[in-house]
């Protein structure tokens, strides 16, 4: 050190601040040289940080994307989405008819305004050229609603409500098919079957009613009459007036809904009741089944990076106290403390924006893990987690915050350097610190409430993976096949559609039906059995979700048939005793015995008689429990858009493209909603389950990776201060095995003040996820055991190592080191 003292008061001529960019740049490459002389720590740092810092940035975004963005129109914070509730079919209605939407438009004096609009795909064909676009069939008054305004050209408006052939696109839509060219103004489109001209593009940035699906195409609300033949079509958003709360607006609903509706039909039933849902994101919003885990999981995050800056703090104090001497040096040659902090801290802020830049990279990746975890389907929620500048700003926030968090203690412990034990040349600092035990006591705290949340959910996981469905989902396609277009030819199609797809070699059973399992879209109606007295739609004391089914639907579910038997060809759902199949709970509810062969009648008056029983199986959402259904003969119901399943003998996947080109080898022109695999439904219906299961995980094992690096740290640290110790101990007789016991009892310590903060803290954020568990309580014993084994088995691992270390130190040579 005294031979460099002239490079060390150049270094230290400066007080608070650099004269030049000569002087911040020969600090810099001092700090780099630092950092150099310990590439292991330098490594373990920045790939600490880079995942500390990637991990908040990715889970940001979505979390910025899910549940902070809005729809870029004025006053999303004052949209609502108006919904009908039925607590008897455990359903929200989300759709109206435009006699009840004009209605309410016009009475309901919460409202500044109200629109109506419905999202469907449909097939745009233009000079030759089809593809297939989001269409929003809107009333008009919707761009003058949301303040949008035209790129060029006009937009729709109440005129065009009742008969204009016009529509409007998309900024996105007018820039990738038509160039941006003005003359698209006035030019004719297709859509679906219907010709319509294009008489504006909306501003650049709107892209509909929906934040997290984006519309190509706006047409007039008559479509509505065509597409759904007047039927329940609109979704309504309304914006409040200034100063009315929501609750207060939804009382005055329910009133003022029922009132219309017994005007407009259909009649309310006594359990129905209207709401009032957040319409800040339009209408499909995904916060209300991702916006808590989103938030779990940026708690989660969160907590990995105060992991990473009591661990990395925790390391740069050790190293500080073998830095002492230097420390004292330069402040016995005229240094200032502060000084010092600020070169020890730039060494912090150096090792933070290297690891924040290799974080902006994992973020990358992460981000694409997250949103296939989510939603492998949705491109507009893609685009709204997509990492933008507000994200980079975030993640160079985070960056500089981390810097300073976990640089602040270690340059405050260098700034006290005695200089006086530095000139004499003697040790400075005990054989431990208290401060960086502490810091990684409190590492292991938080890595055991992360350990501990990674048991909750790889088990809520694990239990809904194991529910029994009540059906077989194995190799197993559905198709979603929509015929509006051509409804007299509807039955023909899809009666040799079902022959065809049976006479495929590699297919043991396929069906029609208007409903599939799990995709949440079960009609209810209400029963009663004969005598009893019956109002319509009025008595909801019972209640079943109705499907209609071709034959041959259970063999192809893997549904078994329990008693009675399966439709024939010549069942009819028109018949006057309509034949239906019941599933068990619709027995046991109802009937109380057996029920088979006996009468009920359903909805609006309709007679039935019970020809099968079935097993019960899970309809609406893996979670519930079963609840009555009832099955009715597919023949004799007009249906233009129904489910082919089929059954394959084989892997599902590799079925697919072949049964896509038997529908359009049926008839080309009918359009194919979706294809998947049923158990690609249920992957979709864990998505969130699946996401907290996978990611707290893999934040578990980085936080305990990292508090057993930060053990390992301070125990050599310690164990390398004590050097001259053990040798005396060991030279006066004490054996290694009470050296190991030595430096163990130490690590214990630590180890066991960590679990003693960690089980409580771990309890309580179990309460908080409470919601999101299932098959198991938030305050597991099992899993709080498990989880603090395998931290304490670790901890030990980490302990180990230099303990060994200790045990084989030579005392002379200890001693003559000394």
């Amino acid at each position: 050190a005294l031979g460099n003292v002239g490079l060390i008061k150049e270094d230290v001529r400066r007080t608070w601040g650099w004269s030049s960019v000569g002087d911040f740049a020969r600090n810099l490459r001092q700090c780099g040289r630092s950092l150099a002389q310990r590439p292991a720590f330098a490594v373990v740092a920045i790939l600490s940080l880079a995942a500390g810092i990637g991990a908040n940035t990715a889970v940001f975004s979505l979390a910025r994307g899910i549940v902070f963005k809005t729809l870029p129109v004025a006053g999303a914070d004052r949209l609502v989405l108006v919904r009908q509730s039925n607590a008897a079919f455990h359903m929200v209605n989300c759709c109206f008819g435009s006699a009840f939407f004009d209605q309410l438009r016009r009475t309901d004096p919460d409202f500044e305004d109200a629109l109506a609009v419905s999202s469907r795909e449909i097939t745009l064909e233009e000079s030759g050229q089809a593809e297939k676009v989001q269409a929003e069939i809107v009333s008009g008054n919707y761009f003058r609603m949301l303040d949008v305004r035209p790129a060029i050209g006009r937009l729709l408006d109440e005129k065009d409500e009742t008969s204009a052939r016009v529509c409007v696109i998309s900024y996105d839509l007018w820039q990738d098919r038509f160039a941006r060219r003005a003359d698209v103004i006035g030019r004719q489109v297709k859509l679906g079957t219907e010709a319509f001209q294009i008489v504006g593009v909306t501003q650049p940035g709107f892209s509909g009613a929906e934040l997290h699906s984006h519309a190509d195409v706006q047409v007039p609300a008559w479509m509505a009459e065509v597409r759904f033949k007047n039927a329940t079509w609109a979704q309504i958003i309304g914006r409040l007036k200034r100063g009315v709360r929501r609750d207060r607006a939804e009382a005055r609903l329910v009133a003022l809904g029922k009132q219309i509706e017994d005007v407009t039909g259909p009649h309310m039933g006594p359990k129905d009741d209207f709401l009032l849902e957040d319409g800040s994101q339009g209408i499909g919003s995904r916060k209300r089944q991702f916006g808590k885990p989103v938030i779990v999981l940026f708690l989660l995050v969160a907590v990995v990076l105060l992991v990473v800056c009591c661990n990395l703090a925790a390391l740069l104090l050790v190293r500080s106290v073998e830095r002492s001497r230097e420390a004292g040096m330069r402040l016995a040659i005229g240094a200032s403390r502060g000084a010092l902090v600020r070169q020890f801290l730039l060494e912090s802020l150096l090792l933070a924006a290297v690891g924040g830049t290799a974080g902006w990279v994992f973020a990358h990746a992460m981000n694409r893990v997250l949103l296939s975890l989510l939603d492998t389907a949705s491109a507009g929620l893609a685009q709204e987690a997509q990492l933008d500048w507000s994200v980079f700003a975030f993640c160079a926030g985070l960056t500089l915050l981390a810097g300073l968090l976990f640089g602040v203690l270690p340059a405050w412990r260098a700034s006290r350097a005695d200089p006086l034990t530095a000139i004499r040349g003697t040790a400075t600092g005990g054989p431990r610190s208290l401060l960086a035990s502490t810091l990684i006591a409190g590492q292991i705290a938080l890595s055991l409430t992360l350990l501990f949340g990674a048991g909750l959910f790889t088990q809520t996981l694990r239990h809904l993976r194991a529910i029994d469905l009540g059906f077989n989902p194995e190799n197993l396609v559905l198709i979603h096949i929509d015929d509006r277009n051509h409804a007299q030819s509807a039955p023909a199609f899809f009666r040799e559609l079902l022959d065809r797809a049976r006479a495929m070699p590699e297919v043991r059973a396929a069906s029609l039906t208007n409903h599939v399992p799990l995709v949440q879209n079960m009609t209810g109606v209400s029963i009663h059995l004969p005598g009893e007295s019956f109002q319509a739609m009025n008595d909801f004391r019972n209640t079943a979700a109705i499907t209609n089914v071709s034959p041959g639907y259970f063999r192809t579910l893997g549904v078994p048939l329990i008693e009675g038997r399966d439709f024939d060809a010549s069942d009819r759902n028109d018949a006057p005793e309509a034949p239906a199949i019941i599933d068990r709970e619709f027995a046991r509810q109802i009937f109380h015995a057996d029920a088979l062969g006996k009468q009920f009648v359903f909805g609006s008056g309709t007679k039935a008689i019970v020809i099968g029983v079935v097993a019960a199986a899970k309809y609406r959402v893996i979670r519930e429990d079963p609840s009555p259904a009832m099955y009715l003969p597919i023949a004799g119901r007009s249906s233009t858009f129904l489910y082919l399943q089929v059954r394959t003998t084989g892997d599902a996947t590799k079925t697919i493209d072949r049964l896509r080109a038997l529908v359009h080898s049926v008839d080309s022109a009918v359009p194919i909603d979706s294809v998947a695999t049923m158990e690609m439904q249920i992957d979709q219906g864990v998505s969130r389950e699946r996401m907290l299961a996978f990611l707290s995980t893999l934040l578990g094992g980085i936080s305990v990776s990292l508090a057993a690096i930060g053990l390992y740290g301070v125990l050599a640290f310690s164990v390398s201060r004590r050097t001259r110790e053990i040798g005396i101990r060991m030279a006066v007789g004490a054996d290694r095995a009470g050296i190991v016991g030595m430096v163990l009892r130490e690590s214990v310590w630590i180890v066991a003040a960590g679990l003693a903060v960690g089980i409580p803290l771990a309890f309580a954020c179990g309460r908080f996820a409470s919601a999101l568990l299932y098959g198991l309580n938030a305050q597991d014993a099992r899993t709080a055991v498990l989880a603090t084994l395998l931290l304490a088995a670790v901890a030990l691992v980490a302990a180990l190592l230099p303990a060994w270390r200790a045990a084989r130190v030579d005392p002379m040579t200890a001693l003559r080191s000394e």
